[in-house]
C-alpha cells in the first residue's frame, strides 16, 4: 500500500501548475521589487503572521544588502521581533533548511499541517571506559501545506 509522503513547502510551491506563488530571479536583477512581489503573493488572511525564512548566507548577503534610493537598508536588525530582524515590516527568521539563493515567506502556524506519528524516544548508552554518555533520539513526523496561498517563494533561476 502506497502511503503519501510528507510534502515540504518549497516542493509544494514548485509542484503547482504555472507556479503562481513562485518568483525567480537572475544574478543581475534588482531584488527590492522582487521581494515585494513575493510578499504580495501571500493571501491577506495569512499575511499578518507570516514570516520570511532564509538561510544565514541569504539573510546577510542578500536581504541586508537591499537599499532604498537614498542608500538606507530596508532590513532592520531586531532580535526582539522573534527573528533576526525585519524587512518591509515582516519578521525574518534564519532557517538553514532553506536552500541557498532562496527565500520562503509564509504563515507556517496557520498554513502547514504537522503530524507526529511516533513520539520521541530517547536511548542512553554509557561508556564506562571513556566516561561518556551518548544519547540518541528518534521521532517520526510528517506534514504538508494546508494551502499554498499562505506561502510564497523567491528563488534563483
Amino acid at each position: 500500500v502506497h502511503k503519501p509522503q510528507p510534502l515540504g513547502i518549497i516542493t509544494a510551491l514548485n509542484n503547482e501548475t504555472n507556479k503562481p506563488q513562485v518568483v525567480t530571479y537572475n544574478a543581475n536583477d534588482e531584488l527590492e521589487p522582487l521581494v515585494r512581489n513575493v510578499l504580495s503573493k501571500i493571501a491577506g488572511k495569512f499575511a499578518s503572521e507570516a514570516c520570511i525564512y532564509a538561510n544565514r548566507d541569504f539573510i546577510w548577503n542578500v536581504l541586508m544588502g537591499i537599499k532604498d534610493e537614498t542608500g538606507r537598508a530596508y532590513f532592520k536588525t531586531d532580535y526582539n521581533s522573534g527573528g533576526i530582524g525585519t524587512i518591509f515590516g515582516m519578521v525574518v527568521k534564519q532557517e538553514d533548511a532553506v536552500p541557498d539563493d532562496t527565500m520562503v515567506c509564509g504563515n507556517v502556524r496557520k498554513c502547514y499541517a504537522y503530524n507526529v506519528n511516533e513520539v520521541m524516544s530517547i536511548t542512553q548508552e554509557d561508556s564506562q571506559r571513556k566516561r561518556t554518555t551518548y544519547y540518541s533520539a528518534y521521532m517520526l513526523c510528517d506534514g504538508m501545506p494546508k494551502t499554498t496561498k499562505g506561502f510564497s517563494l523567491l528563488k534563483k533561476a
